[in-house]
């Protein structure tokens, strides 16, 4: 096992966030690697990231929320209910594709919660208020422990080329080198691309022979039959995608 791992927004998210769909498995990981003393590496761009992913759900799931407190349910199915509820939300919103696929996954997330659905079948507004209020206070937390992680350093973060460098022009022109060929592998996700190129250059900055990318998002970084993670570790030398249950890729995607 690698001892430095780049940890990926969703990662810390997930091991942050209670509601998460990824919450148990990033949490045994972030345990399992703890124990084995293995160093966790991050960005400013996938720290500032799960950071936007909080503010995200605090806002927009915050006044769903609201919304679904006052709604007037006619049936018994609860999701299509809560997605009814969705509908009539964003058209009082004007929310962008990725606030409203952030919209989607947290009903999925909260759904799940059998909190919730006790809230929705007993008909209390005072029961989805204060479930609002735990999803608040746990977002939160979270943001505090994720700063807290860096500021005790058990995470370290990186800032690409943040160090007085003579070759950066040199390192400037490389990243642009690297940006063209992984554009062709990740073909609709700049962000995911440039968290790559921040990998690449903390392992070569620090001397890490080989650094293992955690990740859960299984449609670009592993692609169809782990075409994508191949490509991806031929093009950059020394990094090692990989799933946090360091399994095989799961079905579901990002």
């Amino acid at each position: 096992m690698f001892p430095d791992h780049f940890l990926d927004a969703n990662v810390m998210v997930g091991s942050k966030m209670w509601l998460d769909k990824h919450h148990t498995i990033a949490t045994e990981y972030t345990e399992r690697v703890d124990r084995e003393k293995i160093a966790r590496h991050t960005s400013q761009l996938a720290f500032n990231e799960s950071k936007r992913v909080f503010e995200q759900i605090r806002e927009i799931g915050g006044g769903y929320l609201d919304a679904l407190s006052k709604y007037h349910y006619t049936t018994e199915n609860i999701l299509s209910e809560m997605l009814q509820c969705q509908t009539e939300y964003e058209k009082t919103q004007n929310l962008s594709d990725n606030e409203k696929e952030r919209l989607f996954s947290f009903i999925n997330d909260i759904y799940r919660s059998s909190q919730i659905v006790r809230c929705i079948q007993q008909d209390t507004i005072n029961g989805v208020s204060n479930f609002k209020n735990d999803v608040l206070k746990g977002i939160k937390k979270a943001t505090k422990d994720l700063h807290n992680d860096v500021k005790m350093q058990r995470l370290h973060l990186y800032r690409r080329f943040e160090s007085p460098n003579p070759q950066r022009r040199v390192r400037y022109a490389e990243a642009a080198h690297l940006r063209r060929n992984l554009s062709n592998v990740i073909v609709d996700n700049d962000n995911d691309v440039e968290l790559l190129i921040d990998a690449y250059y903390l392992r070569n900055e620090y001397g890490i022979a080989n650094l293992c990318f955690v990740t859960f998002d299984n449609k670009h970084f592993f692609g169809q039959n782990d075409a994508n993670r191949t490509d991806i570790e031929a093009i950059l030398r020394g990094i090692y995608v990989q799933h946090p249950s360091y399994g095989p890729p799961q079905t579901q995607s990002d």
